[in-house]
């Protein structure tokens, strides 16, 4: 009868091991993390069409995050800047947006774009007012109205 040599052993359960180490990082990553291609332009400059991006899923909401969200017609991910936050009242008036009646300060310079004829947005508790960055080209709350929070997939990293 043959034994078996340890250096097979060893060398086999260095395998196993580090497949189970890759495997359980992979599935770390997938629960807790996605990942994108922006689409078009509606985020320029902060984001430029073709850029890849990370998001973490399941985080804390806040003004200005800039977040992934599913697409409630087209069914694709779209990136949009988060302006107004559950039982808020947005309105955009002559390119500036208040927030329950106050000024709130802009990533964007100040100037006339789509939607700022003083449209009022009356959130509801769990509705959430999206807006790209690229003012007069984006579709965004402005068009498609709030944004439900199980759309929302992720808040984008490092922005």
């Amino acid at each position: 009868m043959q034994k078996e040599s340890p250096v097979y052993f060893s060398k086999f359960f260095i395998v196993i091991s580090l497949l189970v180490f890759v495997f359980a990082i992979y599935v770390f990553f997938a629960i807790s993390y996605g990942i994108g291609i922006v689409n078009g332009n509606s985020m320029a400059p902060t984001l430029k069409k073709g850029s890849v991006f990370v998001y973490v899923k399941e985080t804390d909401i806040e003004r200005m995050n800039i977040v992934a969200i599913k697409n409630k017609t087209t069914e694709e991910t779209i990136v949009k800047r988060i302006i107004g936050l559950p039982f808020e009242v947005v309105k955009i008036k002559e390119g500036v947006i208040y927030i329950n009646g106050e000024q709130i300060e802009d990533v964007i310079d100040v100037y006339t774009y789509p939607g700022s004829n003083g449209d009022c947005f009356v959130l509801g508790s769990n509705e959430y007012f999206v807006i790209g960055d690229n003012r007069e080209t984006s579709v965004d709350s402005r068009t498609f109205g709030a944004v439900r929070r199980e759309e929302i997939l992720g808040v984008l990293v490092g922005n």
